[in-house]
């Protein structure tokens, strides 16, 4: 059973780790898992080393924010990545890495009972792919459920601008009509 927490927006109590290992059967079919955050980085890293430091990430909410609710911030976290790649950007997905951090996060929180945030997803996992040799742009999910509303999507916008990796906003009404920038 999970940590009972408030929910910011309407402090209903939620029980977080359940919520965060509901991964979607879309993600289960492809899912890729690992003994540690640290090996699911290097399966990333050696993903992300074939784009030839010319990969773009979407970066969202997912545990946190947005919905409130893991598996429709991973429907439009899904959806943003594959209108990405119609419109022949090179965006590489972490979404079949869902599964495997999801149940890391699990095993994380249950030894860490008082944690209200799992970092090592971000220390461990993100931080190591998230660099600017492998990555050149980055996409936060916009709008009022946007990345602005997630712990980790807010570390992520800061980083990625410290590293002056090139950050776009994936404005709301792109998941209905893509209008890729005239600077592309």
């Amino acid at each position: 059973m999970g940590k009972l927490i408030a929910c910011p927006k309407c402090s209903r109590k939620k029980d977080l780790i359940v919520e965060k290992a509901d991964v979607p059967h879309f993600i289960q079919r492809v899912a890729i898992r690992g003994p540690t955050f640290q090996n699911l980085a290097d399966i990333a890293r050696t993903q992300l080393q074939a784009f030839g430091g010319k990969a773009e990430i979407v970066c969202g909410p997912i545990s946190t924010g947005g919905y409130g609710n893991v598996v429709a911030n991973l429907l439009m976290f899904n959806h943003a990545i594959e209108v990405l790649q119609a419109h022949d950007r090179r965006v590489w997905s972490q979404v079949p890495f869902e599964a495997g951090l999801a149940e890391l996060h699990n095993k994380w929180m249950e030894e860490h009972p008082t944690a209200t945030y799992c970092y090592p997803i971000m220390a461990d996992f993100y931080w190591p792919i998230l660099t600017p040799d492998l990555v050149c742009r980055a996409w936060f999910i916009d709008g009022e459920r946007g990345w602005e509303t997630s712990t980790g999507a807010k570390m992520e916008w800061q980083r990625l601008g410290e590293l002056g990796i090139d950050r776009r906003l994936f404005k709301e009404e792109w998941h209905r009509t893509f209008v890729p920038p005239s600077d592309l």
